[in-house]
């Protein structure tokens, strides 16, 4: 710490040390609130009952009991309206004299014939290029998808700390 303070060494060594318990306080409320507190993804928000009005609605802890309703599957579809078309692996290439706007349609109508519903249209940029997702109800099971949760070290020094 610099003098610019202009307080004798010992206040300033009795400074750092209370900043870096203050810190280390701060680190512990917050794991230990983290520990406490259900994941985003294990809270729901229960429905207001009639009556109740201005009365926020309250969180609670997500139960185990599977999902039943509609499952869905989707594709993205990667559209190049100059003349490609790329869907998981398959690539398209426009046909010589065949028009922009045919090629595309005749993609659609063929996922269309597959049950494949046109759910969202993401445009990248200024460019003629767009990702399609398509949607339709689920035909088998979804595959797991890989989530990486990152642990949150704790400091071990007191330079971690600051």
């Amino acid at each position: 710490m610099s003098d610019r303070f202009n307080l004798p060494p010992n206040w300033q060594d009795m400074f750092g040390q209370f900043v870096r318990e203050g810190q280390n306080w701060l680190g512990k409320i917050e794991s230990s609130m983290n520990s406490t507190m259900p994941r985003p993804e294990q809270v729901e928000i229960e429905e207001e009952e009639e009556g109740e009005g201005d009365t926020p609605p309250k969180a609670r802890k997500h139960t185990s009991t599977p999902y039943t309703g509609q499952r869905w599957e989707y594709k993205v579809a990667y559209v190049n309206f100059k003349g490609q078309i790329s869907a998981e692996g398959e690539q398209l290439l426009i046909g010589r004299g065949e028009r922009r706007s045919t090629f595309v349609r005749k993609f659609l109508d063929e996922l269309g014939a597959e049950g494949w519903e046109l759910s969202g249209v993401s445009p990248l940029g200024v460019s003629e290029n767009s990702y399609f997702v398509f949607k339709r109800p689920a035909t088998r099971a979804a595959e797991p998808i890989e989530r990486k949760v990152e642990a949150k070290e704790e400091p071990t020094t007191e330079d971690d700390v600051l």
